[in-house]
């Protein structure tokens, strides 16, 4: 080099040109020069020259952005005051750097490898005089990872204008299992063998606020019931008449409009059964075999037509059901317990807070009484 010609060299002289040597070649080999487009810390990423206090300007934005990102607290007005020292003396003491809180070369390294951490890019262009070593010294990751995310046989062939992957697609978080009621009765307490036999039967769903509810507590027990459905309602609501269906319950029919069939003709009564059937059938794959008259109002045509329509009827021997008019939950507890027979068929309300809240005590009076729980579809 020109600055070596001559015998006597001062070691200023000397210290200059070795220091001329150093950020040539940082300039050509660590830092290639910015595309154009690039904006915000990108930007000072590409720089090679130094950063001082009392400069203004974008670069200093840039660098008041890139360590805010990094955590650092500093304001964005792109002036290199006070408080931008302080902060650029911070990272460097952080960053095994000696802090003198001016911003050179190796500072803006150390800088974008912390954020391209925290704010990864998906991918980088090759520039000239770019190697697979400074890409991955830039953006804070491996040789290996570089390669091993886009596939390159020989890690020192890249060429420029090639576009690396630098991050691989995240997965999305894998979504945890819902968390279990936490309204559940505990688990029930050892009971007799039972003797008897008495059926659970709910009608008037399926009803938004109480059908899973009663499902998870008959679940809980591991009771079987049958359900008395009401053929709208099942198509206002079909994700419940499923529920009811893959837990094992059986459906029955209800009518379609919970409307009383009890004088009408036989045409009009076959209509509305067969209404019923069809939108519960088509809703849960369930063909129901048993009908309960709306009310309780029945009559020889009902009878008739559900038989022709392949149903029985199915009444109850609780008379007027045990949850209708009553005070409490404990009411409805005591009700349903006095009316138990072997083989009764207890028949309760969905759309009833009471009755969500007695079935679990329900249950455990009837099981200490006795009582089994039949499965109707048996």
């Amino acid at each position: 080099m020109d600055c070596f010609r001559g015998r006597r060299l001062s070691a200023a002289l000397i210290a200059g040109c070795l220091a001329a040597v150093v950020l040539g070649y940082v300039v050509l080999h660590l830092a290639p020069a910015a595309q154009a487009g690039d904006q915000g810390p990108v930007a000072l990423f590409s720089f090679a020259g130094l950063i001082r206090r009392g400069e203004k300007g974008d670069r200093v934005r840039y660098l008041q952005e890139a360590l805010r990102a990094c955590g650092y607290e500093v304001s964005l007005d792109g002036v290199f005051g006070p408080m931008t020292e302080g902060a650029v003396k911070k990272f460097q003491r952080e960053n095994g750097l000696y802090a003198d809180g001016i911003v050179g070369p190796q500072t803006i390294r150390e800088l974008s490898k912390l954020y391209y951490r925290a704010n990864p890019p998906d991918k980088h262009t090759v520039r000239s005089g770019e190697t697979l070593s400074t890409i991955a010294g830039r953006y804070g990751v491996s040789v290996e990872t570089l390669a091993k995310i886009n596939k390159l046989a020989d890690p020192d062939m890249v060429y420029v204008g090639q576009v690396l992957m630098i991050s691989t697609p995240q997965e999305p978080p894998a979504q945890e299992p819902p968390a279990p009621p936490t309204d559940l009765p505990p688990k029930p307490p050892p009971f007799p063998i039972p003797d008897r036999r008495v059926c659970l039967t709910f009608d008037d769903g399926p009803d938004l606020n109480t059908t899973r509810p009663i499902l998870a507590i008959l679940r809980q027990y591991g009771v079987k019931a049958t359900f008395f459905l009401v053929g709208e309602r099942v198509l206002r609501h079909p994700e419940l008449a499923r529920e009811i269906a893959q837990e094992g319950h059986v459906i029955g029919v209800h009518g379609f409009e919970h409307k009383s069939l009890s004088g009408l003709s036989a045409a009009e009564v076959r209509r509305d059964l067969k209404e019923a059937r069809d939108a519960i059938t088509q809703v849960t794959g369930v063909s129901p075999y048993l009908y309960r008259p709306p009310f309780g109002q029945l009559d020889q045509t009902q009878v008739a037509e559900a038989s022709k329509l392949g149903m029985r009827v199915t009444m109850w021997t609780n008379i007027g059901g045990a949850d209708l008019g009553a005070a409490s939950a404990e009411d409805v507890t005591a009700r349903t317990v006095s009316a138990a027979t072997d083989g009764g068929i207890l028949m309760l309300h969905e759309g009833l807070q009471y009755t969500v809240e007695a079935l679990p005590s329900l249950i455990e009076a009837l099981a200490r009484l006795g009582y089994g729980f039949l499965n109707p579809s048996k």
